[in-house]
Formats: structure tokens, C-alpha cells, sequence
């Protein structure tokens, strides 16, 4: 597991984006130039055929040729429907209606409620009944017999629209009636219960509490700054017995020794701020400093330094300067 180099969580080693601050990651050093194992899932040299460690081939070649893609043609409906449907030349038979209800008869028109004429009981009566004959006869009197009966059917027609008015109107007149019963006790003798029942009590409103706020000043010194890069030493001090760069093996691991050779470039990986090598070839030998950088370590530059042999993920051997490294003494080697 790694630290990531913008929230501090911890991931994969081999993780390039972080899941927590969701950020990329630059890939590790040793991972550009390793791949994993399909079959036994170890980290091995990019590039290579077969597995060194498990024997597997990680190339592997087609043994079934696989026909080219030929696509049929697709079928055709319309004539196959012409071909299973014939249609008549003959017009369809007119299928025979269905008899329909005749329409119901038109309601009768209100008839004229006729009064028979009066007939008297008794002969005495003759005049009297003649009277009424004449008057039954005459037109006018006709008339004004419809008109009663006209305003018999009115009348009812008023005393249904009364009802329904009786109806819309006295719950109106029951709600004035008890809105002025109301008004008359709250201004006569229920006056005093009223305004006690209506009096809004005050309420208290708490004081908050005062709150002291003390500044505490605190005193920040910021440490000074460096006005001075560290450079490496003109002159090293460990010149006798150093090895070049290219003798550095894996073997050598775990081995404090003394290494030079002329530096082709350098760079910074992730949280590593100095990487220097020698070739551009997978698995050669690496100067590494967690801490600094060193700018004067300019490509052609010999440089030299002396520290316990490391391996990154067992395919690199490399030393961690430590902040500790100088240049290589006049005449142990040539710079290109």
C-alpha cells in the first residue's frame, strides 16, 4: 500500500487514480516498465512472450480460422403475402339491416280542464239557472275560467320557488341572528368575561445570556527559509573503490557500495522528486532522493554517491541518496 500524494489515504501500490480524493495519480516508476502475468498474476518484465517465472506463453495464436461474416438475404413478405392472400373481383353482399324501434309517440298536449255547465235541481230555480246558462255561453266567462286554472298552476310554481328561497335563506338568517346574539352579551352582561377571555397575557421574553469572548493571540514564527541550495561536492571523498553504474546487479542487494557513472536524465515519479538513470533500458541501475532535487545533476554529469543497495519491486536496483550527493572527481571519468 502507498500513501496518495494529495489526500494521504491509502492505496494500491499500483493505483493510478485515488478513490477517495478522486484525483489521478502519476503511474509508479517500476509500473511502466512491468506487466502482470495472466496465469500466475506476478509482475514481470513488459514485453515478453512468456512468463519467466511460470513457463505459461502470454501470446496466444488462434487455433480455429474463423469463417468470414456473410449475411443472407433477407426474406420477402409483400410477395409472400400476395402469394397466400387472392382477392375476390366480386363486390361483398349488402349484409340486410337490422329493423330499427320506431320513435315513441309525442307526448299528448295539456288539455283545458272544461267546467260542466250547471244544471238546477229544482224547477223554482228556472231564472236563476237560465242566468247562469247565458253567462256559461258567453265567451268572456270562458276565458276567465282559464285564467283561474292558469293561475292555479303558477301559484304552485311560487310555492315551489318560495320553498327552495326558505331554504337558501334561513341558514343565512340563523348565522346573523347568532353573530347579533353574540354582540349583545359580549357588550351587556357578559362584557367582563368576554374582555378577560380576550385579554392577551404578555409574555416574558428571555434575556440571552451574554457571552464573553476571549481572544487568545497565538504566535506563529515561520521558519526561514534556505537562501542556499545544497550542491553537490567538486571533490568527492570516496573515490577509491567505487564501481560503475553498469556492475550494479540484483544480486547486489541489501550491500552498502559506492556507485558512479554519467547520468543520461532525470525526473520525478509520484511523490519521488529525483530520479536519476543512467540508461534508458528496463531493470538498470537508479539514483533515488525522497527529499530534493538536485538541479546541478545536469544529463552528462558524472555524479557518485555511496549507500545500501535497494531493489524496487525486485526488478531494479537503486540507491536512496538521502540528500547526500556529490560529482565525481576529475579524471574517473569521461563525460561524453
Amino acid at each position: 500500500m502507498q500513501d496518495c500524494p494529495h489526500c494521504g489515504e491509502k492505496i494500491q501500490d499500483e493505483a493510478i487514480f485515488c478513490r477517495y480524493c478522486r484525483r489521478d495519480i502519476d503511474p509508479p516508476m517500476w509500473l511502466t516498465s512491468m506487466q502482470k502475468c495472466s496465469f500466475c498474476a506476478e509482475w514481470i518484465e513488459r514485453g515478453l512472450d512468456s512468463c519467466p517465472l511460470c513457463g505459461k506463453e502470454l501470446v496466444e495464436k488462434p487455433s480455429v480460422k474463423i469463417p468470414p461474416f456473410t449475411q443472407e438475404r433477407p426474406p420477402d413478405f409483400a410477395t409472400d403475402f400476395r402469394q397466400r392472400v387472392v382477392f375476390g373481383e366480386e363486390p361483398p353482399e349488402e349484409y340486410p339491416q337490422e329493423a330499427k324501434p320506431s320513435p315513441p309517440p309525442p307526448p299528448p298536449e295539456e288539455e283545458t280542464i272544461r267546467v260542466p255547465p250547471f244544471t238546477p235541481q229544482a224547477s223554482s230555480e228556472e231564472g236563476v239557472s237560465t242566468l247562469r246558462r247565458s253567462l256559461l255561453d258567453d265567451h268572456d266567462v270562458a276565458d276567465g275560467l282559464a285564467g283561474i286554472q292558469a293561475s292555479r298552476v303558477e301559484s304552485e310554481k311560487i310555492r315551489t320557488d318560495l320553498g327552495a328561497l326558505l331554504r337558501r335563506v334561513l341558514p343565512i338568517l340563523f348565522g346573523v341572528a347568532f353573530v347579533a346574539a353574540v354582540v349583545i352579551l359580549a357588550l351587556g352582561p357578559g362584557k367582563d368575561f368576554f374582555l378577560q377571555m380576550t385579554a392577551s397575557t404578555p409574555t416574558r421574553t428571555a434575556t440571552p445570556p451574554s457571552i464573553i469572548t476571549v481572544t487568545v493571540g497565538l504566535t506563529h514564527t515561520t521558519a526561514p527559509e534556505p537562501t542556499e541550495t545544497p550542491q553537490p561536492s567538486p571533490v568527492p571523498t570516496k573515490a577509491s573503490g567505487c564501481v560503475s553504474w553498469e556492475l550494479v546487479s540484483l544480486e547486489d542487494e541489501g550491500e552498502v557500495m559506492c556507485v558512479y557513472g554519467v547520468i543520461r536524465r532525470w525526473f520525478a515519479s509520484g511523490d519521488i522528486p529525483f530520479v536519476a538513470i543512467f540508461s534508458e533500458d528496463i531493470g538498470t541501475f537508479a539514483f533515488v532522493d525522497y527529499t530534493q532535487t538536485f538541479p546541478e545533476a545536469k544529463p552528462g554529469t558524472c555524479i557518485i554517491a555511496e549507500a545500501l543497495i535497494e531493489v524496487m519491486r525486485g526488478t531494479r536496483p537503486y540507491i536512496d541518496l538521502k540528500g547526500e550527493l556529490e560529482l565525481c572527481p576529475e579524471g574517473l571519468i569521461e563525460a561524453p
